[in-house]
């Protein structure tokens, strides 16, 4: 390997430009295991450079880690203390560890989570494409449950991932990134590539992003592979590397190692997500996304007890009909403090009058997701739920209104009509890509030409939902809905 200063890092620090918190932390790799596993005890936000040498570096504060220090480095990181370690003169500092903060306190998360789409372009167009150009993808650790990346400063690594084949001797790692919705939508048409892999379950590991909610639903729906987190900005890490080594569309499996890599994160294309996602696993087969539904929804209702399923169809009239409605969707700070993705939210003032509409004429309308906006008497909230009760619940609804969210794609799960609001994403672009992420099936939308969500009157919303009720507007529930159907308007009203 040959000698590289740490002055390398300094690119890291300069493309960061985001007044975060960057810690070195130096080790030596016979110390790996134990390191990186109390890393993980205090954030999964980082990274490990392989290099042969560290130097002194005057702009970067650098620990030095052992074993027995480990706990001590990371309190005074926590703490914003002062670097009390030193250079020990007979270790060889052989790795380094780039541990980033990105979300530190609580008003640094508001910052964050209200500028996202600036805060998230900023990290991968600076920090990722450094990291990109001066670092190659040398290997990986699994501890409690993470997978961490490693990387080399040194060109002729990069050679070192070729072309796609199967390597069965090894194991299959899926990149997989997503929100609840996503994973609903594209659950059955995993489950088949998996079965299809010729990979051995114990052999076969599902890396996503670092969130609660998301790794719980793998876990239910794929019981018997590994489920591996990753956070969203070491995995963008990965997908930098990838990126490096194919030609777009060319290829779809990645060898490293022995081990086959497929990525279903970054997608490229014109079409709808589910297509590009199956065009990656299955490139020549069109596949049927509700092949594995059934049993999916029935793991969903094994992951909640009969007193409570009991408890939760009890909150249901058999003689009524109840509408789901999400208006909302965002990140919560604390208490009742949230950040909407305002692009895809309904005003509180449409959403209110919308409810009213409802109230005054004896709709039973339930609101599904947590939000921040007033409400009125006679609307239905049940308050907290696990992801497995939301879910569960939807399945209860007779039609589900409201905004391009999860809602939507939980009631395609269990083939229940919906109807769709959008704004300036529609269902042909998704954040400027020709990408669409519309309902698979049973699903009708309201477009507003302008790509204002708040042009859309809620009397024409719930116009349209009892058109939809009273079946004047009839849908193919068994159709599924392709990208072109939605560039023909199928299904779809103009506004």
């Amino acid at each position: 390997m040959e000698m590289i200063p740490l002055t390398s890092i300094k690119y890291v620090k300069e493309a960061m430009r985001l007044d975060k918190k960057v810690s070195y932390i130096a080790f030596n790799s016979k110390n790996k295991t134990e390191i990186v596993s109390n890393v993980l005890k205090y954030t999964s936000n980082f990274f490990v450079l392989l290099i042969s040498e560290i130097e002194k570096y005057k702009d970067a504060e650098i620990y030095f880690c052992d074993n027995g220090n480990i706990k001590t480095v990371l309190e005074d990181i926590d703490q914003n203390r002062a670097n009390h370690t030193t250079e020990d003169a007979t270790v060889r500092y052989d790795n380094v560890i780039v541990l980033i903060d990105l979300l530190e306190t609580e008003k640094t998360k508001y910052d964050y989570l209200k500028n996202r789409e600036m805060k998230e372009c900023q990290i991968t167009y600076n920090l990722l494409q450094i990291i990109a150009k001066k670092f190659s993808f040398y290997g990986y650790l699994i501890e409690n449950g993470y997978i961490v990346l490693e990387y080399i400063e040194n060109a002729a690594k990069r050679d070192a991932f070729p072309g796609n084949g199967s390597g069965k001797n090894g194991c299959l790692f899926i990149n997989y990134k997503g929100g609840i919705g996503d994973y609903v939508m594209n659950v059955s048409l995993l489950y088949d590539f998996i079965l299809k892999s010729g990979f051995p379950a114990e052999k076969t590991y599902l890396i996503m992003l670092d969130g609660i909610t998301q790794f719980q639903l793998a876990k239910c729906f794929f019981p018997d592979i590994h489920i591996l987190k990753m956070p969203s900005f070491v995995m963008m890490c990965h997908l930098m590397e990838i990126s490096k080594r194919k030609n777009q569309e060319s290829k779809r499996l990645y060898m490293f190692k022995g081990n086959t890599f497929i990525d279903l994160t970054e997608l490229y294309g014109t079409g709808h997500i589910y297509d590009l996602n199956r065009r990656r696993m299955f490139p020549d087969t069109d596949i049927y996304p509700f092949t594995h539904i059934e049993m999916m929804q029935k793991r969903i209702i094994g992951k909640i007890s009969t007193e409570r399923k009991k408890q939760l169809d009890g909150m249901f009239d058999k003689n009524k009909k109840y509408i789901g409605y999400q208006f909302f969707t965002g990140d919560l700070i604390h208490d009742k403090k949230y950040i909407g993705r305002v692009a895809r939210c309904w005003s509180e003032d449409n959403a209110y009058e919308f409810y009213k509409i409802c109230i005054e004429n004896n709709v039973n309308i339930v609101i599904l997701s947590p939000h921040c906006y007033r409400t009125m008497p006679g609307v239905i909230e049940f308050g907290k739920l696990t992801i497995f009760e939301y879910i569960y619940v939807i399945s209860r609804f007779t039609m589900v209104v409201g905004i391009d969210s999860s809602a939507g794609h939980i009631a395609s799960f269990w083939n229940i009509p919906t109807l769709t609001i959008w704004g300036e994403q529609t269902p042909l672009v998704c954040e400027g890509n020709e990408i669409g992420f519309r309902v698979l099936r049973n699903n009708y939308s309201i477009v507003p030409e302008d790509g204002n969500i708040n042009s859309i009157d809620p009397e024409a919303v719930y116009d349209t939902m009892n058109k939809m009720l009273s079946n004047e507007i009839s849908i193919d529930c068994n159709h599924i809905i392709t990208y072109a159907d939605s560039v023909n308007g199928y299904n779809t009203l103009f506004v």
